[in-house]
């Protein structure tokens, strides 16, 4: 590859062009529009330590440096240190980037300006730029030859190939020209890569659901799919080539599609508008953008992301007033409306059992919560979803709640919740307490089965044991049972007829195929006698006789005193 004449460009097409030079090597690399404010900062890269960036300063020199330049350069590291003083930033190099490398008068000259830095302080010349130019030619091609031009031929060249019916037959023919357009489709963008998929049918769009993916421009007939997968190939790459879209909306006013466009251009709500509702014009990379076109359209609002996260303390209220249930949130995503009117914060409790969406009015002390469970909860610890199931039990209307700092004594005034109360959420925690009550009596810790294992038999199961072990009576519904019983038992069972029947026999409840042994427990009922036969007889089928309650008689169990034995 030639050699790049930087002399014949202008100073703004070297610094454009040597900017992204230095964000194609270093992905996280940010460019910094020119202004006063600029602190003489052309290109920043944040170092790994996270604490301290790279700063470089692009001049368009080429030529033996005149007083002139050189005074540009020592206003620009002025700038900079001016600029970084006021701002506490903390800079751990100053690079000093041109196509003209220096010579020792240069370098001599350099140290003076900037004795007594703080930071370190380099000279990139042309040996270091021509050395990018050479490592990243598509960026030479694309600003000062014609690769503007091959690109559209190639994606022309791929429309055309895609939809053509004169390729190679058999697949390996296809494979091979397709291997070669997606060869030469990334030669050519020093901004974007492009990845293609070829289906039966329109992929689900959960396929391209994924952090490196800007957009997809897709083209379906009846036999195909043809799916153009963009994605950047630096961080800055969209403010250096930006996608434009327009927007026009059609709904009709007070409809829900209305409403939903009013909360995404207030709030920054997500919004799905159907075939009609509007028209859209998207200028892509590559040439693939389209004009005035209609479709279904989903539009997600980009959210600003804090990996650690704040807390906050969420609240429910009794309508007196009284803390009923708490609970901790950790927010940490949020986006802003576009009219300035409010925005949303998400959030997920403490321990993950639900999320939460928290939508703010910056005009008014009123927000709306919405809360959305999450997940099955298998394998949770059943101290951790006691609290959160806790709170949703009380998440409903006539209480309110309420959104607190939880370091501040400041109490703000709580907004009143129009849910429902849902039976579920009650049935939920009382399993949950249950599970409780079983773990500590038999001294192993039980993570919760998950919501597919709560059947109508375990969770009766659970929940009797647990009263059980709460000291309390449970009765049995019953209208005939089978007692085993040796044959030479059986003349004296039955003369005691009618009587009292108490059972003691092991209490054990199974979870998820573990079986724990909860100690023994005692079947009462004070009338019972035995079940006749057509003729008249006692019921009696080899060892086992079966008996009858009396009317108004009742069974119920009761736990024994006795100390459990568990398999670990």
């Amino acid at each position: 590859m030639a050699r790049v004449e930087w002399t014949r460009l202008s100073g703004d097409e070297v610094e454009e062009i040597v900017a992204i030079l230095l964000s194609r090597e270093n992905r996280r690399a940010t460019r910094i529009r020119p202004s006063q404010g600029d602190g003489g900062i052309d290109v920043i890269v944040p170092d790994n330590d996270g604490g301290s960036c790279t700063v470089y300063q692009i001049k368009k020199f080429a030529q033996n440096l005149t007083s002139t330049e050189k005074t540009q350069i020592s206003k620009s590291y002025t700038r900079l240190a001016i600029y970084i003083a006021e701002q506490g930033i903390t800079v751990s190099v100053w690079n000093l980037v041109m196509p003209l490398d220096p010579t020792n008068e240069n370098r001599a000259w350099l140290d003076g300006v900037t004795e007594g830095s703080p930071f370190d302080v380099d000279w990139l010349g042309l040996i270091f730029v021509d050395g990018l130019a050479a490592k990243y030619p598509d960026v030479i091609d694309y600003y000062t030859r014609d690769g503007k031009g091959r690109l559209l031929e190639v994606v022309t060249e791929l429309a055309r190939v895609m939809t053509a019916s004169d390729i190679d037959p058999g697949p390996a023919g296809a494979v091979g020209k397709i291997e070669s357009i997606h060869s030469q489709i990334n030669r050519w963008d020093p901004h974007y890569k492009y990845d293609l998929m070829v289906t039966e049918h329109v992929p689900d769009p959960a396929t391209f659901n994924r952090p490196d993916v800007l957009c997809v421009h897709q083209a379906a007939s009846r036999e195909r799919c043809v799916s153009i997968i963009i994605k950047a190939r630096f961080d800055d790459a969209v403010n250096v080539r930006p996608i434009p879209m327009t927007l026009r909306f059609n709904v009709e006013p007070g409809s829900p599609s209305a409403d939903a466009l009013r909360e995404h251009l207030d709030y920054g709500a997500d919004l799905e508008l159907g075939d009609g509702q509007v028209e859209f014009s998207v200028d892509l990379p590559g040439g693939l953008g389209v004009e005035d076109a209609q479709g279904n359209v989903r539009i997600v609002s980009l959210a600003t992301e804090s990996a650690a996260g704040e807390d906050v303390l969420l609240e429910v209220l009794a309508p007196d007033g009284q803390v009923v249930a708490s609970t901790t949130l950790v927010v940490r995503s949020r986006v802003a409306g576009q009219t300035g009117k409010g925005g949303l914060l998400f959030g997920t409790e403490i321990n993950g059992v639900f999320k939460a969406t928290w939508r703010l009015d910056f005009s008014s002390t009123q927000t709306r919560l919405s809360i959305h469970t999450s997940g099955d909860y298998a394998g949770m610890r059943l101290e951790d979803l006691l609290n959160g199931v806790s709170f949703l039990s009380e998440f409903h209307t006539p209480n309110r709640f309420r959104i607190r700092n939880p370091y501040s004594d400041s109490t703000p005034e709580a907004d009143a919740i129009v849910v429902e109360k849902e039976p579920v959420v009650d049935a939920l925690l009382q399993v949950v307490r249950s599970l409780l009550t079983i773990q500590e009596a038999a001294r192993v810790q039980i993570r919760f089965p998950g919501m597919q294992a709560l059947t109508r038999e375990s969770v009766s199961e659970w929940n009797r044991a647990a009263a059980l072990l709460r000291g309390e009576r449970v009765p049995l519904p019953w209208t005939s049972m089978a007692l085993p019983m040796p044959r030479d038992k059986h003349d004296e069972f039955l003369a005691n007829l009618p009587g009292a029947l108490l059972l003691r026999q092991a209490m054990t409840v199974s979870i998820l195929g573990r079986e724990l042994q909860l100690g023994n427990q005692q079947l009462y009922c004070a009338g019972v006698t035995a079940q006749l036969n057509a003729d008249g007889a006692p019921m009696v089928d080899g060892e086992i006789i079966r008996v009858v309650p009396l009317d108004g008689y009742e069974a119920t169990f009761t736990l024994l005193n006795d100390s459990p034995e568990n398999e670990q």
